[in-house]
């Protein structure tokens, strides 16, 4: 073989080698980034069954009654509940109950539907819906 031929096909090789070397470490940082994303997912995936555990229990509408009920009576506007939904409106509360309650609430686990909240002077008014 003539000395030119042998550098086309050595540069030849070369640029075979560069380019086997390129396509590993792109496969390999996509193994890692798929493998990343299923361990995400699984974690996913045990969170959502806890919750749905959380959720299917049979004292959570009795827990959210205890925590209504702890309040004054003359707040307590409206409260329904139905199967796994409550609707509640709350008024004439102080800051520290308001507080109170909804450091209750939060502490339950509960899907807010909707939230609100309105200052009327020195008492709030609250109307909540929630589900789980």
């Amino acid at each position: 073989m003539r000395p030119l031929h042998q550098k086309i096909l050595l540069l030849g090789l070369l640029a075979l080698l560069v380019g086997t070397w390129i396509y590993r470490t792109s496969q390999q940082t996509q193994l890692e980034r798929s493998r990343t994303e299923i361990g995400k997912a699984r974690q996913e995936i045990r969170e959502i069954s806890q919750m749905k555990t959380l959720w299917n229990r049979k004292d959570l509408g009795k827990k959210l009654d205890l925590l209504v009920h702890t309040l004054p009576g003359s707040t307590l506007k409206r409260y329904e509940k139905k199967r796994h939904r409550a609707d509640l409106a709350l008024e004439k509360l102080e800051g520290k109950r308001l507080n109170t309650f909804l450091r209750g609430l939060s502490v339950l686990p509960i899907q807010i539907v909707s939230l609100s909240i309105t200052r009327e002077g020195k008492v709030y008014r609250l109307e909540c819906r929630c589900k789980w």
